[in-house]
């Protein structure tokens, strides 16, 4: 009777303890990602516009938002005209960081060329667009890439998975305006008029009623551009895009397709422009992290690749060391020779520890990291000191 009591005591002691270290996990994640990972860590533009009105709004980066009249949901018989936008958009990798924002979609690694949160609230009650609605984005870049996606965040506590992908809008654009544009000339002698090089002279996105050009024998001049508008809104279910072809270069918009990524939404929250990560350079890497300390329940540990605008949340392996996969069995791939980051937070007695270290890729590498107490301040001042 005796040795039961006992074993049930033991028993009892056993579950409390592993109770404790669940709950002290638990404590452990809500904290980093409270205090110190988190969206709130971005700043947001804010926009007070009438609902009933077209209105186009620009951001600090010089983004274009077009927002319709109507397009929001507010309830029957309510007689409000103002609604405010709340506008975030991230394209400095140590934002991926302090916002939580990383860049992987159902596992597959992303390259990021920007990401985007949009809100919208009337008197401080979260609304959401009509049904078959959008908004029209025009975020610009210095290079256009055509792999480029749309995906919509979705986010809790603790991360961000990137799903629903479809395209940028610049192709479909491009081949829209050629469809429903007319371009008459006159020319005085016979030369190739379907060469590509041709072609492409006339299609430029310049290109204006009287331009002259030279090609081969034949002298050559614009004096007729036409667009079919009916037909191509007619062709549309919506409003952007026939508005960004037959405005274009006007009232904000842009005049080549080739300086933004042009797309829409018909969601509020996260989007970003990314491609599925594929790097020539890229080789089966073996990468190990270990943490020196031993006394924290949780650690939360990331890699960042900022030259191509990737963040890798870790997991911890069997043997209690960190890697940058979601199992033990699955490959790591990444570009040898890029420069990256690892970090590794956690918290004790409601007290942040952090560490990181830069380095470069290599087909095997085992770094250990060393947390030290720091406070949630300091913590995002070195990582701004760091991280380039």
């Amino acid at each position: 009777m005796r040795n039961t009591i006992v074993i049930a005591l033991l028993l009892i002691l056993g579950f409390s303890s592993c109770k404790d270290d669940r709950n002290s996990t638990a404590e452990n994640k809500a904290k980093i990602f409270s205090e110190i990972y988190n969206q709130d860590n971005i700043e947001s533009e804010y926009f007070n516009i009438d609902i009933k009105t077209d209105t186009t709004l620009v951001t600090k980066n010089g983004s274009i938002y077009r927002i319709y009249a109507n397009t929001f949901e507010i309830e029957t018989g309510d007689s409000i005209n103002q609604i405010q936008i709340e506008i975030k958009e991230i394209f400095n990798p140590i934002d991926f960081v302090i916002g939580n924002l990383t860049t992987t979609s159902n596992n597959k690694l992303l390259s990021s060329g920007g990401m985007l949160y949009i809100n919208a609230s009337i008197n401080d009650k979260i609304t959401k667009l009509k049904s078959g609605k959008e908004i029209g984005i025009m975020i610009p870049t210095s290079e256009l890439d055509d792999e480029m996606l749309i995906f919509e965040g979705v986010k809790d506590s603790l991360s961000i998975n990137w799903t629903n992908q479809k395209s940028i809008l610049n192709k479909e654009l491009k081949e829209l305006e050629q469809s429903y544009k007319t371009i008459t000339y006159q020319f005085d002698n016979i030369a190739d008029f379907e060469s590509k090089e041709l072609d492409k002279w006339f299609w430029s996105p310049e290109r204006k009623i009287g331009d002259k050009t030279q090609f081969q024998k034949a002298n050559i001049k614009i004096i007729d551009i036409s667009r079919d508008t009916v037909k191509l809104k007619e062709s549309q279910n919506g409003l952007f895009i026939p508005e960004v072809i037959t405005k274009k270069g006007q009232n904000g918009f842009v005049e080549d397709f080739n300086t933004s990524y042009i797309f829409s939404v018909r969601k509020l929250g996260w989007s970003n422009i990314d491609k599925f990560f594929n790097d020539p350079k890229s080789e089966i890497v073996d990468l190990i992290l270990k943490v020196k300390n031993e006394d924290f329940s949780y650690v939360f540990t990331s890699l960042l690749l900022p030259n191509k605008n990737m963040y890798i949340p870790g997991y911890e392996r069997m043997d209690g060391s960190f890697g940058f996969t979601h199992n033990d069995a699955e490959d790591l791939i990444l570009p040898i020779g890029d420069k990256a980051y690892i970090m590794a937070t956690s918290y004790i007695d409601d007290l942040p520890y952090f560490d990181l270290i830069e380095f470069e890729i290599s087909s095997k590498k085992v770094m250990t990291l060393e947390l030290k107490q720091t406070t949630a301040i300091e913590l995002k001042n070195k990582l701004a000191e760091n991280i380039e």
